[in-house]
């Protein structure tokens, strides 16, 4: 709890607004789908019930992992969420962390708490189908709210939206 970790003179990085999750019917069992429209729903319903609009998150971690398919559907599913509106600094740490231990929500959590971030491993040029390009590194922009977005072959899909204390 908060007041604990204050008590004990933990620093607070954040708090976990809400979360959600959703599934593609549209993914094989092994593989990724094509219902990004499905799941951009499923992402704005997740925000309007903690009172959100795309425009109030500045910043989005993304599970990405260097699947070209899983990426693209992942962009694809943001950029329906967002619709004609520009999307948010979008940080892809799983390239350098990794899945084990939690890595992408230990940095979600340092993100959503101001500190410096590095740029996307192994990210080249954007894909200009896509309009998203992910941040070059250092300072992030000032956000109150950050997005956690994970999508995984064979259709699930889950967010964390996390705000700085």
């Amino acid at each position: 709890a908060e007041d604990r970790a204050v008590a004990r003179g933990a620093r607070v990085h954040a708090r976990i607004r809400g979360s959600g999750g959703a599934f593609d019917p549209s993914a094989p069992r092994v593989g990724w789908g094509h219902g990004h429209e499905g799941l951009a729903q499923a992402l704005r319903a997740l925000l309007d019930r903690v009172g959100l609009l795309p425009r109030d998150v500045r910043r989005i971690v993304s599970g990405a992992s260097g699947s070209v398919s899983g990426d693209r559907l992942e962009a694809r599913t943001l950029r329906a969420a967002w619709g004609a509106e520009a999307l948010p600094a979008i940080l892809a740490p799983k390239g350098v962390t990794g899945e084990y231990g939690g890595g992408l929500l230990a940095s979600a959590v340092l993100a959503a708490g101001d500190q410096d971030f590095g740029p996307t491993g192994g990210f080249a040029e954007p894909d200009p189908e896509l309009g998203v390009t992910p941040h070059r590194g250092g300072p992030l922009p000032e956000s109150p709210i950050t997005l956690v977005t994970s999508l995984a072959s064979g259709g699930t899909a889950s967010w964390l939206v996390l705000e700085r204390p």
